[in-house]
This record gives structure tokens, sequence and C-alpha cells, in this order.
């Protein structure tokens, strides 16, 4: 375990942030004065297909509750390789810049059913209420051996498409949107081929 102090400084979110610590290759920040902990980065070994978040982590003898992901915590070494992610209840911020588009061997995402903001649902990421589609999973359908082409239905209960939800999905060709969404993010994070007319 690697223990790093850090300059106390406000993060894009308004927090602040007294000291960082590694555990099991996810970088894990303190939010000052409280017990929540931010996952900075992640860097599992390169033989790991599966990164389980923790709801909880014990600390110098203290218990922290891991509440966010981070502004590119996924752009660290090996992160694009690992296929299954899951979530905790806890886990209640995810920033729209954390980076899941990396993880290019992405498979499925599993949300706790206790979490309040998110859910999974066919392993792709959507807010609780299914509303907002936040980030397709690319893996099994874009890398040898598997698919070089493919198309998505998004489901009819989505009315905001997410900043990043089909960003790299370079092998896709089609997406069917429904007359629910009344929302796309970024255009720019869309591959060329799929650019919203």
């Amino acid at each position: 375990m690697a223990v790093a102090m850090i300059v106390t400084a406000l993060s894009a979110n308004a927090y602040a942030y007294e000291e960082t610590f590694t555990i099991d290759g996810i970088t894990y920040s303190i939010v000052d004065g409280t017990n929540y902990l931010n996952i900075e980065e992640v860097r599992i070994p390169l033989a790991q297909n599966q990164l389980d978040i923790p709801a909880t982590i014990e600390h110098n003898k203290q218990k922290y509750i891991v509440r966010s992901i981070g502004e590119f915590a996924f752009y660290g070494d090996y992160a694009h390789l690992f296929e299954y992610l899951t979530i905790p209840k806890s886990l209640t911020i995810i920033d729209s810049n954390a980076g899941l588009y990396k993880c290019g061997n992405l498979r499925e995402i599993e949300v706790d059913e206790n979490n309040p903001k998110y859910r999974s649902k066919d392993g792709d990421l959507y807010s609780k209420d299914k509303t907002e589609l936040l980030h397709v999973c690319k893996g099994g359908r874009t890398y040898p051996p598997y698919v070089t082409t493919y198309e998505y239905k998004i489901s009819d209960t989505v009315t905001k498409i997410g900043d990043n939800a089909f960003r790299g999905h370079y092998s896709l060709t089609a997406v069917t949107i429904p007359s629910s969404v009344t929302s796309i993010g970024n255009p720019l994070s869309w591959t060329a081929n799929l650019l919203p007319a």
C-alpha cells in the first residue's frame, strides 16, 4: 500500500482532498473533513479482468466510504484491459470525464441494486430511473475475435444520452434513437460515422 500526502486544493467538483493512498491498484483520495473517498486512478494488474470497486475501505484504522470516481480515473496503465466492472451502492458520483470510454475491453457493468444513483441494464450504465444512458460497453463488440461492426438500439425509457455514452465506438454503424430522447450529449464525443444530423 502506497501513501502520499498532497496539498489540499479545490477540485473541479469543489471538494478538497487531504491525502491519497493506493490499495489493490486503485488510488483513493480522502475528501477533506469527511470519511468519503474519491477514486483518483485505476492501475489494476495486467492479468486482472474484473474490477470490483469496494463500498468501504479501511485506512490508518479508519473506515471510509467509496463515494465517487474522479476525472481521468480510467486513464491509467492497463485500465483499458479489464472486462467486468462492479459498482457498489455507496458510489453515487461518476465524473463524466472519468474515462470509462477508455476501457475498450469492458463487456459488462454491474451496479448494486441498492445504489440510489445508478443501475445497469444489459451490462450498460444508466441513471437509476433509466432515463439517462451513461455508458455503453464496447467489450465483445469491437476487438478480435469478436464482431467487427454492430448496431445499438436505445431503450425507450431513455430521455437523455450522456456526453460520452458512445465515445470510442468506432465499429458501431448505427444507433436507433427512440422518440423519447430529448437530449443528446456532447456530439463531439460521437464517432464520425454516428454524428447526429
